[in-house]
């Protein structure tokens, strides 16, 4: 505990990146090759308190629309990653000497802390994931979803662990059956459809709305599987949790099922809504901000409905034969001057006297302001074509399409200029531009 406290004052208070390559430092020597000692337990917990707000910080900078340095996002998501994943291999570390079968009553009473402070790791990581919509190993699916199994064969599940101590008194605890289901609720948002600011707003949502629901385990025999209504998750899968279909009936029944009650989490979600709704008349900046909350707060209720929702579509996809367009991401400004760029170009070539001979001008933009470099998909890597804000964007190909949209897959060097809500422009040859809205967005 001392040796934690010292490790603290030692840090440097104005660099956040270097107090996390410190604390890393000490986790190692912690997570070493001696055996687990209750002492050095004690010390990792005494460092976890105090990372706390160092770790939400960095989550907080490398979430803020302001951190447009392609770098420094780099650097920060980086100290996010190996912060978390560092606590959480000393967790695992104690975990493993819990599960064994001489572990003992001391060391088995701190079992739902270890797995508590585990699981929450494991949901910043998870975050990051879906803040660079990326699919998350389905590996860290087994390794939780096993974690849990061994908590509810020993009862640890919905033990209460002390989560805020002031003054020396806990003054609030949580489960691990809840942490569990602040992680499953996120992974509910892994549609590409939401920015990574509204993930971290509904991530507080979320942080309240696990107190709402819980995990029953169902008979897979029962007929339950067959329903179309809540979610399960089988502990013995390596995915989370899924809707209730009729085809999980049909893929076998091995396994521990849970469902997932979700009933109290859309009553929430109602009441949330109407709260923001009524509130007082706002304008400017803040009347945005409700507009906001309340369009997210619509696609939570979707996603989260306990009964699938039905959509009447407009009109059904068709597959398209691969279809290269040239395409465009930017906000409007960036598309009015891109097209206005390219008028200028066809009026220049049109009035320009044709040369008698065929020449090819290779056109110097590495000047230009905003110059990405983005690979095209059949591209080798060092065969980057040069894109900007200006130049449109090659080789995306159309997938599928439908009266409401359509299906491109592509590349981008910036994730960041492709999130849902960007605008986008694309044509195929010399047709007309189509500007388009991206609504979700996967790698």
């Amino acid at each position: 505990m001392d040796s934690a406290e010292a490790l603290w004052r030692a840090l440097p208070s104005d660099d956040p990146i270097a107090s996390q390559v410190a604390i890393c430092d000490a986790l190692a020597q912690i997570n070493g090759p001696r055996a687990a000692e209750i002492n050095r337990l004690h010390a990792l917990f005494a460092i976890e308190r105090r990372s706390q707000s160092l770790l939400e910080g960095l989550l907080s900078e490398y979430v803020s629309p302001s951190s447009s340095l392609p770098d420094r996002e780099r650097k920060v998501r980086q100290a996010v990653l190996k912060l978390s994943r560092s606590f959480a291999q000393a967790y695992e570390f104690f975990l493993r000497h819990v599960r064994g079968n001489d572990a003992g009553a001391e060391w088995t009473a701190y079992a739902p802390a270890i797995l508590v402070q585990l699981f929450k790791h494991r949901e910043i990581d998870l975050l990051v994931a879906l803040y660079r919509y990326e699919a998350w190993p389905r590996g860290r699916w087994k390794e939780l979803n096993g974690a849990y199994e061994f908590a509810l064969t020993h009862n640890l599940a919905r033990q209460p662990v002390g989560a805020d101590r002031r003054n020396g008194k806990t003054v609030k605890t949580i489960t691990l059956e809840q942490t569990f289901i602040r992680i499953l609720l996120l992974q509910l948002m892994d549609s590409g459809q939401f920015l990574p600011s509204d993930i971290a707003v509904a991530r507080q949502w979320i942080a309240r709305w696990c107190e709402l629901s819980s995990l029953e385990p169902i008979d897979p025999h029962d007929g339950m599987l067959s329903s179309t209504d809540g979610f399960v998750v089988n502990l013995a899968g390596y995915e989370g949790v899924k809707r209730l279909a009729s085809s999980h009936a049909a893929t076998g029944t091995t396994g521990t099922y849970l469902r997932l009650d979700a009933a109290r989490i859309a009553e929430s979600i109602e009441h949330e809504s109407a709260a923001v709704g009524n509130a007082a008349p706002a304008s400017g900046s803040e009347a945005m901000v409700h507009a906001r909350r309340l369009a997210l707060l619509s696609k939570l209720k979707i996603v989260f409905a306990p009964k699938r929702p039905r959509f009447k579509r407009r009109g059904e996809r068709t597959e398209v034969a691969s279809m290269p367009v040239q395409a465009m991401i930017g906000g409007l400004s960036s598309l009015f001057r891109m097209l206005r760029n390219e008028s200028r170009r066809v009026a220049n070539a049109v009035t320009s006297p044709s040369p008698d001979v065929v020449e090819i001008t290779i056109s110097d933009v590495s000047n230009y302001a905003g110059v990405r470099r983005s690979p095209s998909p059949g591209a080798s890597i060092g065969s980057l074509p040069l894109t900007t804000f200006d130049v449109p964007q090659p080789l995306w190909d159309v997938r599928d399409r439908s009266e409401s949209g359509c299906r491109l897959r592509g590349r981008t060097s910036n994730p960041r200029q492709s999130l849902p809500g960007s605008l986008m422009a694309f044509r195929d040859n010399d047709a007309p531009w189509t500007v388009a809205i991206v609504r979700r967005f996967s790698k």
